[in-house]
């Protein structure tokens, strides 16, 4: 799977930890019952002592409880150059595997959950408070890595691509709500295309070479700015867009593209001028 990015999940020093203490907890209220039963104790602190093996026991549960809690909600994960493994799954999901992924916000438009959909239907939902925000770097830098040419090529074959986008309602529920069964389940009912000559949004098609494309870094705001009328085609942030900031890099890709190798329109002046130099010849003869 390439090289290990990141782990997560319980440390061995904490399972340890709990382990001790459980034990620990168990061994007094065992020693204190031994000396109870076998008449090691004095008569005036043994109903003590009684209460105190109770004591111990309840918070043994406690412990373990908390123990068993902890141990379920820290799934380990492994993050790899190529793909994710769920070691207690053992459940894989390589990049060439997966079909989409899509963010769900929290209130301060940040990463609450990440959804990564196979391309046999299962979606996984990843905590980003549990996993991390480095994890999901990881992710979409090895996912870009792994999947921008095969998508530019599919553009230069005249594929055009669409990627969802999260409507207001949508937005507003997730953010309130936003449980992960909700995340799971969530389908896109609005979305951008993006092709090889042009990005297309509310049945409006726009010249790469018209637009100009804005990201902050330090927010995750995106702005897409019509040009010709310097007007705003569409702001968001990347957590509302299916497949982060994946799009977004293939669209300033498209854009630096037209920018630097503008050899289309030029061979078309040549052509022009061409004609019409000969035309003139012809004109005149």
């Amino acid at each position: 799977m390439g090289k290990l990015r990141k782990k997560i999940g319980l440390k061995f020093t904490t399972i340890v930890s709990y382990c001790f203490f459980i034990a620990l907890f168990l061994a007094f209220a065992g020693l204190l019952q031994y000396l109870i039963v076998f008449n090691k104790l004095s008569e005036d602190i043994r109903n003590t002592a009684q209460y105190a093996v109770y004591v111990f026991i309840v918070v043994a549960l406690i412990v373990t409880i908390a123990f068993y809690i902890k141990y379920k909600v820290n799934i380990p994960i492994a993050i790899y150059e190529e793909g994710i493994f769920m070691k207690r799954q053992k459940v894989s999901i390589m990049y060439s595997e997966i079909s989409t992924y899509y963010f769900t916000p929290m209130s301060n438009n940040k990463i609450k959950n990440m959804v990564v959909e196979k391309m046999n239907g299962d979606r996984f939902v990843f905590d980003v408070s549990y996993v991390g925000e480095d994890f999901v770097e990881y992710f979409q830098k090895d996912y870009i890595v792994n999947f921008t040419e095969d998508v530019l090529e599919k553009l230069n074959h005249g594929y055009e691509i669409p990627f969802g986008i999260m409507t207001g309602k949508q937005k507003t529920i997730l953010k309130v709500i936003g449980t992960k069964s909700m995340a799971r389940n969530h389908n896109f009912t609005s979305e951008f295309i993006i092709s090889k000559d042009f990005f297309k949004y509310d049945d409006k098609e726009y010249s790469w070479e018209d637009i100009n494309i804005g990201y902050d870094v330090q927010t995750g705001n995106i702005e897409i700015l019509d040009n010709v009328s310097n007007t705003m085609i569409l702001t968001t942030y990347f957590t509302y867009v299916e497949k982060g900031e994946f799009s977004f890099n293939i669209m300033d890709y498209l854009v630096d593209e037209i920018k630097n190798n503008p050899k289309d329109n030029s061979m078309k002046s040549d052509n022009e001028d061409t004609n019409n130099s000969y035309e003139e010849t012809n004109v005149e003869e």
